[in-house]
């Protein structure tokens, strides 16, 4: 079913791309845990003449009841649709305006097309895999050329965000009122305290206890995250390895990223930066 899908959207999409003639290789992924909204396929354009292959990474939304009743509104896709289609092009004005050099801009990848049909959300988008982009191993802790990299990234989308502001502070007020989530206090209450158990249960024993401590009165935590303390901006929501890209170069010393999963874009006036030094 979820294939079917897929294939429809697909032809629509490269009938805009200019692909007539093609052959479609779908192949289901698996992130072992690292996303639980979406499921996720590689595709790969085969066409029959001189055009290029493509090979397109999607997302097809979960159609989890217990999920999206944590919220009171689903709408991580039309965000995710709306940072591709428009913020991102206000961000790339923004940078244009100010020449700011092309190694310092914020990038993505690109943009295909999406179905926003309720339950049954499709984003398409290029698979970055296809160039070498790696993802991280979540299970290892990060160094510090990643590190490093990455809050370089989250710089820029802040400060982009902040620019923004200053530019259109009317049209910016509109964006942080539509990307505004509300929680269901009972459904998160309830699909909290289900995460709490299973953790609890699969805890090593030395680490029960800390962990018990830790996870007191979690939903409050979650909401003072979002407590205001200073001026808005808009934030990525979920930013961490399994939501980023890298390629490694110069033996290492360095590394590139993008920003992949955006569908969590949040108001917040909550920004956190953790400074280390490079030995760490």
């Amino acid at each position: 079913m979820a294939q079917e899908k897929i294939n429809k959207l697909l032809k629509e999409i490269l009938k805009e791309e200019n692909y007539t003639n093609f052959d479609l290789k779908v192949e289901e992924i698996s992130t072992e845990g690292a996303n639980y909204t979406s499921n996720l396929y590689k595709v790969e354009v085969i066409p029959k003449g001189d055009k290029p292959h493509l090979h397109l990474f999607v997302k097809v939304a979960c159609p989890s009841v217990k999920l999206r009743s944590t919220l009171d509104e689903w709408k991580i896709y039309t965000t995710e649709q709306f940072f591709y289609t428009k913020l991102m092009k206000i961000f790339n004005e923004i940078e244009k305006e100010n020449n700011v050099p092309d190694g310092h801009r914020l990038v993505c990848s690109k943009y295909y097309g999406c179905s926003l049909v309720p339950f049954e959300e499709i984003i398409v988008l290029e698979d970055l895999t296809a160039s070498n982009w790696l993802a991280y191993d979540r299970s290892k802790p990060i160094d510090w050329p990643y590190a490093k990299a990455a809050i370089t990234e989250l710089a820029k989308f802040h400060s982009l965000s902040f620019a923004y502001s200053e530019k259109n502070s009317t049209e910016f007020s509109k964006v942080l009122e539509d990307l505004k989530t509300q929680m269901n206090p009972e459904a998160l209450a309830a699909f909290v305290k289900s995460s709490k158990d299973i953790a609890l249960q699969k805890v090593k024993p030395e680490h029960k206890e800390l962990l018990e401590k830790y996870l007191k009165e979690f939903e409050a935590k979650i909401k003072k995250v979002n407590e205001p303390v200073g001026r808005n901006v808009i934030t990525h929501g979920v930013y961490r390895p399994s939501n980023l890209m890298h390629k490694v170069r110069e033996e290492k010393l360095k590394r590139d990223l993008y920003n992949v999963d955006l569908k969590t874009l949040l108001t917040t006036k909550r920004l956190c930066y953790t400074q280390l030094k490079s030995k760490q």
